[in-house]
């Protein structure tokens, strides 16, 4: 077996025998660093694209919309929960898988209004396992016409005025969706 130091000298042998003393290429050329172009400026939407954010509307987490207690998504039947909404689409968890651009109707659970609102899959992708092996999806759904979302929110000035104790905030969960 060949060590290390010999096998370096073996390609640097082999790297002097295969070069002309007389051709340019011998001569060692100097090094200089390649001249930088200055960037120009990306606009905040051209990068949120890049990193596959087509986000149009701002989500919020099913903890901030208690009137909204359950899904069900027609034509399929299927059960799901709330992990975000936005006035543009839901991301839901269900135990369907539903085909990309089909046409669906969410029905929401509670005393959440309007009771039902159209929309397209936008997207399908396995959440979890459980372990008797079920799989759960994530369903994005993107709504035909858009919700008015603002009197149904919970904000924390909404929660000081109910008299509950205040407590230090935790961080705000960071909610990823690619719909």
């Amino acid at each position: 077996m060949l060590s290390i130091a010999s096998a370096k000298a073996a390609l640097a042998s082999r790297r002097q025998q295969n070069q002309d003393p007389a051709s340019p290429a011998s001569a060692p050329t100097p090094s200089r660093p390649p001249e930088s172009k200055p960037n120009p400026p990306v606009k905040q939407e051209q990068t949120n694209r890049a990193a596959g954010e087509n986000r149009n509307a701002v989500r919020h987490a099913a903890e901030a919309m208690p009137s909204i207690t359950g899904l069900r998504i027609s034509p399929h039947g299927a059960q799901a929960s709330l992990v975000n909404i936005s006035a543009s689409g839901v991301l839901a968890e269900c135990s369907v898988r539903l085909q990309p651009r089909s046409l669906v109707t969410v029905i929401f659970e509670g005393t959440f209004q309007p009771g039902s609102a159209e929309g397209r899959v936008a997207r399908s992708s396995v959440a979890s396992v459980a372990p008797d092996g079920a799989l759960r999806y994530h369903v994005g759904i993107s709504f035909t016409r858009p919700l008015v979302l603002d009197g149904a929110l919970v904000t924390k000035a909404d929660d000081k005025k109910q008299g509950e104790p205040s407590i230090a905030a935790a961080p705000a969960p960071v909610v990823r969706n690619r719909w």
